[in-house]
């Protein structure tokens, strides 16, 4: 990614200081003081080692803000008698950006546009193979509340076959944008972590990476009057983004896109999303992250479906042992159904082990799944897999799943987790689960005693 430089005046903590930004959109944001000193100094100290908002004056006469900015290094050159000071920052943006709260942002993504189902795109076909003419309609948009903030989402287009002159190679791009609009001043802390919330919840439908491509926001204090109605100034936020790799999802209704979840169920999704956050953030962190190592994958996502059981089915055995009677005490199958819910792991234990949760998220998966499950195999290797990683006891080393089915104990719980949310928000997803299970050779993982 190509470098930008941009030199300038910089205020930090009230004294005014010659510099340069260093700016490459995938890897970096500094801040180089210059300083015609080579005094030794405890800079890390002089800067209270703390967050700051810097602000700048580029010499091309542009001003802009440096947010979350904190002290890095220094280097000194006694020789020239010079000092460098570089400075981390998180986000530049260009404005006078004042107090640090922002009235809105505003951000475009790629990889969305699918799930959000707005686009203003037609085709009029002739042929077999060939088509008329390519018509756009604005205007499609969907607006939802999360916690105090207004969502929109809209579609932005570009075409550049209507360019003058028209070039040889033109492209046309749909993408969804997204708008976060507080009801009265915030942080930009607060609206960037509502555009993660929002992203977390896209990657989470689609089962891929979504990329941020631009990001604009609004200061509340910065507008002018047309026609009486507030007109206020877009200011562009450069921060390091590091494009994800957007790959073909196996299977195309993996995408639970927003025509199928929108209206109760979304509102729902987003009514409980803090409380379901630290589970989702675990989910997407395997799609987002797939370099991890496959052991920090398997482990996460057991802590996922493990919080999830907790948290939204049951959470002390006094109440799990009741409500294994309420749900099959009229069931021919009641006795098969006790043994299979309290495996032999949870004899005298009086905390619900990992084994009868794992066991019991899969009796919650469609009955034409079961006979994978019901010899307890898979969770007591489930089970076995994430003590040996979390606390290395070698005896579980033989009884613990490696290489390939490893990868496919965590296909595994990913499925079930995927399922068992959307089922908590009111959709069905059994025809997706159960088309996917013929595919993992779950049966294998069984066989796994190298």
């Amino acid at each position: 990614m190509e470098e930008k430089i941009y030199g300038g005046t910089f205020k930090i903590l009230d004294k005014e200081y010659n510099g340069q930004i260093r700016y490459s959109k995938e890897k970096y944001l500094v801040l180089e003081i210059h300083l015609n000193s080579s005094t030794l100094i405890d800079w890390a100290t002089e800067f209270s080692l703390r967050k700051m908002i810097i602000h700048g004056d580029i010499i091309t006469g542009a001003k802009i803000t440096l947010h979350n900015c904190s002290f890095l290094k220094s280097h000194i050159n006694a020789s020239q008698g010079k000092t460098i000071l570089f400075f981390k920052c998180e986000y530049l943006i260009w404005g006078n950006f004042l107090n640090g709260e922002i009235k809105s942002l505003s951000f475009e993504l790629e990889n969305a546009m699918r799930w959000s189902g707005l686009s203003g795109l037609t085709q009029d076909y002739f042929g077999e193979d060939f088509f008329d003419c390519v018509k756009y309609k604005m205007g499609n948009s969907e607006t939802f509340k999360y916690k105090d903030y207004d969502i929109q989402l809209f579609p932005s287009f570009k075409n550049e076959l209507s360019r003058y002159p028209r070039p040889e190679k033109a492209t046309v791009s749909e993408r969804l944008c997204v708008r976060i609009e507080a009801p009265t001043n915030k942080p930009i802390m607060d609206l960037m972590q509502v555009m993660t919330d929002v992203c977390n919840i896209i990657t989470f439908c689609i089962g891929n990476n979504i990329n941020i491509l631009k990001i604009k926001c609004e200061e509340a204090n910065s507008y002018y009057f047309d026609a009486d109605e507030k007109i206020y100034f877009n200011m562009e936020i450069n921060c390091v983004q590091k494009s994800k790799h957007i790959y073909e999802n196996q299977f195309d209704i993996d995408i639970v896109d927003l025509e199928m979840i929108k209206g109760k169920i979304f509102k729902k999704f987003l009514d409980e999303y803090q409380e379901i956050k630290h589970i989702i953030e675990l989910y997407v962190f395997l799609i987002t992250s797939p370099e991890l190592p496959k052991h920090i994958q398997f482990i996460n996502i057991v802590q996922a479906v493990e919080s999830f059981h907790s948290k939204f089915i049951c959470e002390k055995l006094g109440l799990y042992k009741e409500s294994i009677r309420n749900r099959y005490k009229d069931d021919k199958s009641y006795e098969f159904y006790k043994k299979f819910l309290l495996p032999p792991q949870q004899d005298g234990i009086d905390f619900v082990v990992l084994t009868t949760r794992i066991n019991d998220c899969f009796s919650r998966l469609p009955r034409t799944t079961l006979d994978y499950f019901k010899d307890n195999i898979i969770s007591t290797k489930l089970t076995d897999t994430r003590h040996y990683f979390t606390h290395y006891n070698k005896s579980k080393y033989k009884k613990s799943l490696k290489n390939k089915n490893l990868e496919r104990g965590i296909s595994l719980l990913c499925l079930t987790l995927n399922y068992l949310i959307w089922q908590h928000f009111g959709l069905n997803r059994d025809d997706y689960l159960t088309e996917t299970f013929s595919h993992l050779k779950v049966d294998e993982m069984k066989n796994d005693n190298e």
